[in-house]
């Protein structure tokens, strides 16, 4: 004879983690926090999207899920992302929607953190030129080539007066204005652009031209 029936026991399918946390449990977490632990909660909480954020992006549910989440910690603490300057993060959710396909987004969003980092931080400070960066990048991804070569032209320029000829985010510009010069069909101007690029470069630095990630050096 059997013994008593036992319930069923249906296995439970656990999804991955996307990070996000009750909307409830963050406003009591947010309001019982003295404000240091709030701002020191916001930089590692933002080092870490940017470390789950991948190099290769796709529109997915993960990078959806990562551009909330930052939008969510820009909203509620915007002020700690800019000490003492602009947070990578900020980079990224706009690299992000440009990536994803929303490429005026991404214009939109490189717009208003330039305006912001002049505001916060000064026309010369190389969080703000970065911005400008992104900004001319994203215009050239959008077919105005011209137009963005001459962006980056006058970005070179101030970068030369505010950080001189060797700073990494000059090297950088350098590099996004060759590459725009080849976008607008001037490929000999733009090898010539690169062979002075490579010449300046000191030993053993690697600068990173603004990109679909978001990176900046």
């Amino acid at each position: 004879m059997s013994g008593p029936a036992q319930p069923s026991r249906k296995r439970s399918r656990r999804r991955p983690s996307d990070g996000s946390v009750h909307a409830l449990v963050q406003r009591a977490t947010r309001e019982r926090s003295p404000f240091v632990l709030v701002a020191a909660a916001a930089s590692a909480a933002a080092d870490a999207l940017v470390q789950c954020w991948p190099d290769i992006q796709l529109e997915t549910q993960l990078s959806q899920a990562l551009r909330a989440n930052a939008a969510a910690l820009r909203h509620y603490a915007d002020d700690q992302l800019w000490q003492p300057g602009p947070h990578m993060l900020l980079f990224r959710m706009g690299g992000s929607q440009g990536s994803a396909g929303f490429v005026a987004a991404a214009i939109a969003h490189f717009q208003q953190l330039a305006d912001e980092a002049r505001n916060r931080l000064g026309a010369d400070n190389p969080g703000t030129l970065a911005a400008r960066r992104g900004l001319a990048f994203w215009r050239g991804k959008a077919g105005d080539a011209s137009g963005a070569a001459t962006e980056f032209e006058v970005l070179l320029a101030d970068c030369l007066v505010a950080l001189g000829p060797d700073h990494l985010e000059t090297l950088g510009t350098r590099s996004n204005l060759a590459w725009v010069w080849g976008q607008a069909g001037d490929p000999a101007r733009a090898v010539a652009a690169f062979e002075t690029l490579l010449a300046r470069l000191p030993t053993g630095a690697r600068p990173r031209p603004f990109g679909d990630t978001g990176h900046r050096p």
